[in-house]
């Protein structure tokens, strides 16, 4: 050493050439120090990465390159390599000229005499902050791989296993000793073995998948679902060497998901079996309703029925309408609850629909001698509204207005616009009230104001829900208010208006007795109760009626006369009136009228796509039936 530096023994030349040279040409930050361990030389490395200048460094001044957390441990490392000169390394973090710090591999090796004496140390550091970051990044990956609820695994690409986390072991049952090193096919059944091909091409293409659901097998045989997101591996230059595969385990979701759609379809079958009963049960309810109703009907229109027994045939009469409504609402409300109403919208005058609400009314309102008046004020009364619909809102609400009044009581409608394009209604009456705590209920279904009332009115419960439900499905609002038992009820509705300028009022049409003249009906029933009746109602009213009970017979009859119009029953012992209706209209063009105890949707629709020009639901009105009878036939 004295011999390169050209200095006396044990004296240290830092401006020799050759260790000039050798600093220079050293990428490593080093310096020297003394026997005793007094720093002598820092390097050109040193000065530029730390920002320290040689003579600055020089005594103790380096150590405030050293992170403070790493200088006990440099220190004591320092301190047990010199009396022995052993030598050995130490990773610790220097300061940089900018403030930060990075990792440094600390080497320390003596420099000894001829004598064999140590007479000064080199030490050097080596940058390995990038080493090291990396090893951190690669430990804090592992740990969060291993600590991973899901199953993270590594292959290469030719579907070799590579590495295996704590969770694969947890969800297929393989150690990792067990699996490494194995083809990954071993966890997949064999009739999906064709998805790993076709994974791994997409793999070799770059390609990332994501969420990709599947089955696979685990060690004692059991079948597992699982979300597979497999991403490419690539190596430093960008190619990809192999893959991740990440699994989680959704068996349990799909169980739920197998479990709901179970649920549902279970569901929706009892719904589709509710209303098949519901239907039948409307079925066998309307079809005896209907003879009797055609009967007083036919009665009522005998000119010398004595007057008292007029008054009885009037009140089954109008018993069969009430229970009529009754099927109506149940099948109405499972409708609505359903989203199964379909409207018509049209222009409707809200006034014209008020007048039909009260007339429908007009026996109860006589027979209870309730005193009614209207204040229609409203001078913008059109709304797009369906006109059925429209009225049953309006019925609803007048007869729960007359339900609950008692007898020589009032009743009034009133209407007026409230602001622009707005019409309020309301129907206010002099009844039995509603008590403050049963006001926020009285549109439930199957609600009553007071259950335990003896003078409850009897019903179901159902009108006001659905008269609720209809006018909201007009984009209306609805409220109820009351003074409390026996102070009246107050039922408020509002809808937005339009501006149209109203039809022209068409023609009275001619009397019923010369449009109903020479028209010819074929009439087929099975029911021979209801045959009876409503053949004689309409003999009454005026028209030819030719008979059927079944679709061979009916067919039979229009082969040999010429009919005007049809009047059919759906269901029918040797066919339906669907099948009748679709073999004349397309023979002899004839045109017809559908009348069943089936009301629904659905039931319409298969009417219309027959042929029909109307659906009527039994028990039919023979009003009603005639008005139509001439509509068609016009």
């Amino acid at each position: 050493m004295a011999g390169i530096s050209g200095s006396p023994r044990g004296q240290f030349d830092p401006g020799s050439p050759f260790l000039v040279a050798l600093a220079r040409a050293n990428p490593h930050l080093f310096w020297t120090a003394a026997r005793d361990g007094r720093t002598e030389y820092f390097n050109q490395p040193w000065t530029d990465y730390t920002g320290m200048s040689s003579e600055k460094s020089v005594g103790e001044g380096w150590q405030a390159a050293i992170h403070p957390d790493d200088l006990p441990r440099w220190l004591a490392w320092w301190g047990s390599a010199m009396p022995d000169g052993w030598s050995d390394e130490i990773e610790i973090r220097l300061r940089a000229a900018d403030g930060n710090y990075g990792w440094f591999l600390g080497r320390m090796a003596p420099v000894q005499g001829d004598d064999g004496e140590i007479e000064r140390w080199i030490v050097s550091f080596t940058d390995i902050d990038e080493i090291k970051r990396g090893q951190e990044a690669s430990a804090r990956l592992a740990a969060i791989v291993e600590s991973s609820q899901d199953a993270i695994i590594s292959m290469s690409l030719y579907g070799m296993i590579d590495s295996w986390n704590a969770a694969a072991e947890r969800l297929y049952g393989y150690s990792a000793d067990e699996i490494i090193g194995r083809p990954i096919d071993m966890l997949i059944p064999t009739n999906r073995q064709y998805e790993e091909v076709k994974i791994l091409e997409r793999l070799r293409r770059g390609e990332r998948i994501e969420h990709f659901e599947s089955m696979r097998v685990a060690k004692d045989g059991r079948f597992i679902d699982v979300s597979l997101t497999i991403s490419p591996v690539r190596d430093c230059s960008g190619q990809v060497i192999g893959a991740s595969k990440t699994a989680r385990d959704i068996t349990e979701r799909k169980r739920s998901e197998e479990e709901l759609r179970a649920a549902k379809d279970a569901a929706e079958e009892a719904n589709r079996a509710k209303d098949r009963f519901l239907a039948m049960l409307s079925h066998e309810l309307r079809t005896p309703l209907t003879p009797i109703l055609a009967t007083v009907s036919y009665l009522e229109r005998l000119p010398d029925l004595a007057a008292e027994l007029r008054e009885e045939i009037v009140s089954i009469r109008r018993q069969v309408e009430v229970e009529s409504r009754l099927i109506d609402d149940l099948l109405d409300v499972t409708r609505i609850t359903r989203g199964k109403v379909n409207l018509r919208l049209e222009s409707c005058n809200v006034h014209t629909s008020l007048r039909s609400a009260l007339e429908v009314c007009q026996d109860a309102i006589e027979g209870k001698r309730l005193d009614v008046s209207l204040s229609l004020n409203a001078r913008e009364h059109l709304v797009q509204a369906d006109p059925a619909r429209l009225q049953q809102i309006f019925w609803n609400l007048v007869q729960n207005a007359v339900k609950f009044t008692p007898e020589g009581g009032g009743i009034q409608l009133r209407s007026w616009n409230p602001g622009p394009r707005r019409i309020a209604v309301e129907v206010l009456d002099t009844g039995v009230g509603i008590a403050a705590e049963a006001l926020p209920r009285i549109f439930n279904a199957f609600e009553q104001a007071d259950p335990s009332d003896e003078r409850r009115q009897g019903g179901l419960g159902l009108g006001l829900t659905i008269t609720r439900s209809l006018v909201e499905l007009h984009g209306g609002v609805i409220t109820a208010r009351s003074a409390g038992p026996n102070e009246g009820s107050v039922f408020t509705v509002e809808f937005d208006t339009f501006n149209a300028v109203e039809a022209e009022r068409p023609p009275d049409p001619p009397p019923v007795e010369a449009q109903v003249n020479g028209l010819k009906i074929l009439l087929v029933e099975d029911n021979p109760d209801t045959l009876r009746a409503i053949t004689r109602l309409l003999r009454l009213s005026g028209f030819l009626v030719e008979t059927a009970t079944t679709v061979a017979s009916a067919i039979k009859v229009t082969a040999l006369q010429r009919f005007d119009l049809v009047v059919s029953d759906i269901g029918l012992p040797d066919g339906t009136g669907l099948d009748f209706m679709r073999h004349v209209r397309k023979r002899y063009g004839l045109r017809g009228i559908a009348f069943s105890g089936y009301g629904s949707d659905e039931d319409v629709r298969a009417s219309k796509e027959a042929g029909f020009e109307h659906h009527l639901t039994k028990p039919v009105k023979i009003d009603q039936l005639v008005g139509l009878i001439l509509r068609v036939a016009s």
